[in-house]
């Protein structure tokens, strides 16, 4: 069964690239792409992806307000957003993804990525479960006491 993967990007250059590198990493992935957030959400509510990539800083509507969009329209669809100017803290904010993948990114680190997405999904069987799952908005993170502790550890090896 082929799985369906939207990507949204406002920059025509970064949609086709995406676009392609999914095409081809993916043999069991169709691919559509966007260029503008409405027209993906008007595609969302007419058939919902199995997944969707979304950039964080477009005209019109930011990625993260798209995705929320698609989160409440089909909260079973995996929600990716990419950003190559977006501030870490401000990431944080953004509860509508289940992922995060800087720009410029790796092509196999794309792959990878959505790959691991796939498979999370597919560990949940019971299709009630796994929609209350995907619709999580949010994981709580660690306590920022711990991660200080990691860096630091992190810096002295």
């Amino acid at each position: 069964m082929k799985r369906s993967i939207y990507v949204v990007d406002d920059e025509p250059s970064v949609l086709e690239t995406t676009a392609l590198i999914l095409r081809r990493m993916g043999r069991d992935w169709e691919v559509t792409a966007f260029k503008e957030p409405f027209a993906a959400l008007a595609a969302v509510k007419a058939k919902a992806p199995d997944a969707i990539l979304s950039d964080e800083l477009m005209p019109g509507m930011q990625g993260s307000h798209l995705l929320e969009q698609v989160r409440l329209i089909s909260p079973t669809t995996i929600r990716l957003i990419m950003s190559g100017c977006v501030a870490l803290k401000k990431l944080t904010l953004i509860t509508s993804a289940h992922q995060y993948i800087a720009k410029p990114f790796e092509a196999l680190k794309l792959r990878d990525l959505i790959q691991r997405s796939f498979a999370a999904q597919e560990r949940i069987l019971d299709p009630g479960l796994q929609s209350v799952v995907t619709s999580i908005r949010s994981i709580p993170s660690l306590p920022q006491a711990h991660h200080s502790l990691l860096a630091k550890l992190m810096a002295t090896t």
